[in-house]
């Protein structure tokens, strides 16, 4: 390989590379829309507990997650460590999730605090791995 060569093939790396990093950022896109769903989520079923209700959200809920998850297998480029933070993301709402909705239920029906609160909490864990990933493309861009 020549010189000039090298330098050509080295140039197209860097530009891929680039390229790649920066379409890796769609997760954060990905999180904000998961966080703002599961957060209407929760407060509308804490709220208002009637059967019409939690099916008519769920179901809307569903729609909504299928879409995002259809968007994010679409994308050509994953973040870096995209299965750890995803999983972690996922695990931390889960948990928040069932913690707020078998409390909320139990102890705390209809509360207003109670379930903004917990829907809030809930957001957070998609926010901070959206937040991870976005500053993690930016590292290795």
């Amino acid at each position: 390989m020549h010189r000039d060569e090298a330098l050509d093939a080295l140039e197209r790396a860097d530009t891929v590379g680039a390229r790649a990093h920066g379409r890796g950022r769609w997760y954060m896109l990905f999180a904000v829309l998961f966080a703002a769903t599961t957060f209407a989520l929760t407060v509308t079923i804490g709220l208002f507990p009637s059967t019409v209700t939690i099916f008519t959200a769920t179901s809307v809920c569903l729609v909504v997650l299928v879409g995002l998850v259809t968007f994010a297998l679409r994308q050509p480029v994953q973040p870096r460590g995209y299965g750890w933070l995803h999983g972690a993301a996922m695990l931390g709402w889960g948990t928040v999730y069932g913690v707020t909705l078998f409390a909320g239920y139990a102890f705390f029906p209809e509360d207003p605090v109670w379930w903004v609160s917990g829907a809030a909490l809930g957001a957070v864990p998609p926010l901070v791995a959206g937040w991870l990933a976005v500053r993690g493309s930016r590292n290795t861009a």
